[in-house]
């Protein structure tokens, strides 16, 4: 069979709101497709449309609709969807694509959604019936009683479980047998064989639409029934417009073309002309260009910047193999960023936000490929060394990959395909047991604030699991189970330790094991608890609090008098101390009402990427690569602190972790929770998967101030603040030194910015006089100088000390007599400043060229100064420590000089 014409011919938008409105007349809500960051700390990327239904399958909640369509932008780079090493072998898989989906929540379910489908097939798009091919799940009889009303049995093909099962989308989930619509693109495609079927790994088969039948939800790799048995299908736009436009690659429909166009211009040669102009170029590198664009403009508009770890990481590998297939095809500068203006333009119809953000986008990626191409360059010369210290081997060892990797600092992929070019092959399961070693030496080093003693006291002991009752409880009567003496980085008040450095050390301290405790040990970012452990006589003061990986928690701290007799499974009261938990509660909370607060004024797409959360401050590290102005952060705060005004209550809830995700509860991608977590909500507005303390209102923050803003990494920002009374405290010292400026300024508090822009005013125009005044003192003491060269073997020579000069204005005179000499002229000048000699040194180029060098007088004079100094040829400078000897130097300069002609006289 030939691939037949298409009947209709549809643009790649036409499909998506044909799409939409069919099933907006089946009754289906319309909702806006997902984020590619999902809040499922599960997946790296949204892979597909349903993501973002997940919990809708699972939880036995009310259902805000039980239809639902979208067009669902995913990223398949990355994880175990990820297509990214297919782009450029095949015309069918790309790392960004858009999905088209319908879904059912416990309504409709196989019978609907198949004939829905071929409704749509057939009377929307128009497709020729005799191309298409379906197949079904081998156990799934239902699907093919269904489907053989609709197509000849011949044309339906029973495939297993890894062609035809599908899910779940990260490690738990929906998932269930699937059914798969294929179009046949003709015989010419395909392999050849009699039983050419859907299957086949040839090109003929080319399946677009797969119809997921979710019936089971997986957990830790068992399957139980779901109790909203529904429907999830996933139709790629890239395919069907392939289809619809009648061409035998996604690369030549109009979502591509205008791109490659793009990529042609740069390169030179046409990828959609004659075969004998396209294989002058490498098609697969246009493929890779064209594929990952897309997937970095949308990634970066989402909020994924290039960086070195997480999603981020996966970002910059793109660009970087973007950028390398870029320089396959000869073009050895930055250009993925010219790019950007086409993709936002394709896309503007459904995306008018790229647009927005295009000039930002295209900035981003300029810098990163401006960063790789400096990689590439330093990394090739020691990857060439490395490679040449092989001695013939054609294998790149684990130990050579990780020292290319953690000593040279270039990234695996990097290696890899540099590896490729020269034929080796890399051992990369040797890489990988090298990294999980150090990964793991660092884990053992960093269990408890880098305390291997304290690690090691630990293992030798059986220690029992720790009862936690701090979140109901701040005091308790308790029982020891264990005590003993190690040693640990502790935090130690500030007037038993003279340095900082101090603090580092390790010290003896004591470890007591409670039964039950109140202290919240230091995780998640936040410190441990302080407080007492007492019972009569005996205290025991707790200065930190640790956890093990078997939550044992350890009350680390010293006795106010070392009890005589044994303690060991005595009652005690174990109390936190108050106010110290307070205080790390207020900047606890505080964090929340800040994730919220940025995610509110700067983008949606904003995550948390670390924090420290401690009594006197707090710090909170995010994903935000465009600049944060002033005036948004000043919104930032008035934001937190119009809902510490407002007293907002908090609420905490144990839920399932899909529940969590469900309602909308923000989770650290990358984090392992256990199956029931703690949700902290702040009224109606924040809600996030956290175990640390917090307040129980909002308004016990009193104030939030944000003390500074730095950037810590490629698209990574700081942000520091303090809240109730250290806030305060800072507010009143702030508010003593405008006072204090107002009084001596004998202005009003409101008059201060006016005054002070007037006197900055006013110091300009002094400036300005200066300038004039110096320029003309200048000119003077040139003419003057001038009047006092003298000729030594036909060299004008100016030696003289000059004070009253600063060292710029000396500088300016001694160029301005170079200028004037125009030849044959060698000026040095001297000043005292502040009691210090201070010299320059010019020298005409004509002279330059018979040997003299200012660089060399100045190091002459200055050494007889008791200095140094240096510079160029032509111009230079020093200073000394005697003032005393200038003249004795500027003499000493005639001579050599004049020696210096007589010898060159000879």
């Amino acid at each position: 069979m030939l691939r037949p014409d298409p009947i209709v011919l549809m643009t790649s938008n036409e499909i998506r709101n044909l799409f939409l409105d069919f099933f907006k007349e089946k009754n289906h809500r319309i909702v806006p497709g997902y984020a590619l960051v999902p809040d499922d700390p599960t997946l790296l990327f949204t892979s597909a449309g349903m993501v973002q239904f997940k919990s809708l399958w699972v939880e036995k909640k009310p259902l805000p609709f039980s239809r639902a369509a979208t067009v669902q932008k995913c990223l398949r780079a990355g994880g175990k969807d990820s297509d990214l090493e297919n782009v450029g072998k095949s015309v069918k898989h790309h790392s960004f694509l858009e999905m088209l989906g319908n879904f059912s929540f416990g309504d409709y379910f196989k019978k609907e959604a198949i004939s829905w489908a071929w409704e749509f097939l057939i009377k929307v798009l128009k497709l020729p019936r005799e191309n298409l091919w379906v197949s079904v799940y081998e156990k799934d009889r239902e699907s093919f009683q269904i489907w053989k009303k609709i197509v000849e049995v011949k044309k339906i093909v029973f495939l297993g479980k890894e062609d035809n099962f599908w899910g779940p989308a990260g490690d738990s989930g929906p998932c269930g047998p699937c059914s798969e619509i294929y179009f046949d693109l003709g015989e010419k495609l395909g392999c050849g064989k009699k039983n050419c079927q859907p299957g086949c790994s040839c090109r003929r088969f080319l399946e677009f639409w797969n119809l997921v039948f979710p019936q089971f939800n997986q957990e830790k790799g068992k399957l139980f029934p779901l109790s909203r048995k529904g429907v999830d299908t996933g139709m790629g736009l890239e395919r069907i417009a392939s289809i619809c436009q009648g061409k035998n690659s996604d690369y030549e429909t109009d979502l591509f073309t205008p791109i490659i166009e793009e990529i042609e211009k740069l390169v030179g040669v046409g990828f959609i002309r004659p075969a004998t102009i396209r294989n002058k170029i490498n098609n697969s590198s246009i493929q890779i260009v064209a594929d990952h664009i897309r997937a970095v403009v949308f990634a970066i508009s989402d909020g994924i910047y290039p960086e070195n770890v997480g999603r981020g990481y996966v970002i910059r590998r793109i660009i970087r193999r973007a950028s390398r297939a870029g320089r396959s095809l000869e073009i050895n500068r930055p250009f993925l960023y010219r790019l950007v203006p086409v993709v936002s333009e394709i896309m503007r119809e459904p995306y008018p936000y790229l647009s927005e953000k295009s000039k930002e986008i295209s900035q981003i990626i300029k810098k990163e490929e401006e960063r790789f191409a400096e990689l590439l360059g330093s990394g090739k010369d020691r990857f060439m060394q490395v490679v040449a210290s092989l001695k013939g081997s054609k294998v790149l060892t684990g130990e050579v990959l990780f020292k290319l990797y953690d000593t040279y600092g270039l990234p695996l992929d990097l290696i890899e395909e540099l590896g490729k070019e020269r034929g080796l092959t890399v051992d990369r399961d040797g890489f990988t047991k090298l990294i999980e070693r150090q990964r793991e030496r660092g884990r053992r080093v960093s269990k408890f604030a880098s305390s291997e003693t304290l690690r090691k006291d630990v293992l030798k002991k059986d220690l029992k699991r720790t009862i936690f009752v701090g979140y109901e409880k701040e005091r308790v009567k308790t029982k020891i189970l264990d005590l003993f003496r190690t040693e640990h980085k502790v935090r130690l008040p500030r007037p038993e330790r003279e340095t900082v450095q101090d603090s580092q050390r390790l010290h003896q301290i004591d470890a007591i094991v409670l039964q039950e405790t109140p202290f919240y040990p230091e995780k998640g970012g936040q410190v441990g608890d302080k407080g007492l452990i007492k019972d009569g006589k005996m205290e025991f003061e707790v200065t930190d609090t640790q956890k093990d990986r078997d939550d044992v928690i350890l009350h680390l701290g010293r006795f106010k008098e070392r009890p005589s007799s044994v303690i060991k499974g005595k009652e005690v009261i174990a109390a936190v101390d108050r106010n110290f938990r307070k205080a790390v509660s207020a900047n606890h909370t505080a964090t929340h009402l800040l994730h919220w607060a940025l995610r509110k004024v700067l983008s949606k797409e904003v995550r948390q990427a670390g924090s420290f959360v401690g009594e006197k401050y707090l710090r909170f590290d995010f994903t935000y690569s465009p600049e944060v102005t002033w005036e948004k952060l000043k919104k930032v705060e008035a934001l937190i602190n119009e809902k510490v005004r407002k007293n907002s209550s908090l609420s905490f809830t144990q839920m399932n972790l899909e529940e969590a995700k469900s309602i909308g509860a923000l989770a650290l991608f990358g984090e392992k929770y256990e199956k029931r977590v703690r949700v902290v909500s702040i009224g109606d507005y924040s809600k996030e998967v956290c175990g640390g303390t917090h307040l129980t209102q909002t308004g016990e923050i009193g104030l939030f101030l944000i003390k500074s803003l730095s950037s810590i990494g490629k698209g990574i920002r700081r942000i520091e603040a303090i809240t109730r009374e250290i806030a305060y405290e800072q507010t009143k010292a702030e508010k003593a030194i405008i006072e204090m400026v107002a009084l001596r300024l004998k202005t009003p508090l409101g008059s201060i910015p006016s005054r002070i822009e007037q006197l900055l005013k006013e110091e300009r125009e002094e400036r300005k006089k200066r300038e004039v005044l110096m320029n003309r003192l200048l000119n003077s003491e040139a003419k003057e100088l001038l009047g006092k060269i003298k000729l030594i073997k036909g060299i004008k020579l100016i030696l003289e000390v000059v004070d009253g000069f600063e060292r710029d204005s000396l500088r300016i005179l001694a160029e301005s007599l170079r200028e004037r000499l125009r030849s044959s002229g060698i000026i040095l000048l001297a000043a005292r400043i502040k009691d210090k000699p201070f010299v320059v040194a010019t020298i005409t180029d004509d002279l330059i060229k018979k040997g003299f060098s200012a660089d060399f007088i100045i190091k002459e004079v200055t050494g007889l100064l008791g200095g140094g100094g240096g510079g160029r040829v032509n111009f230079a400078q020093g200073s000394g420590k005697d003032s005393s000897r200038l003249k004795e130097a500027l003499e000493k300069m005639e001579k050599i000089i004049e020696s210096h002609e007589e010898k060159r006289a000879r």
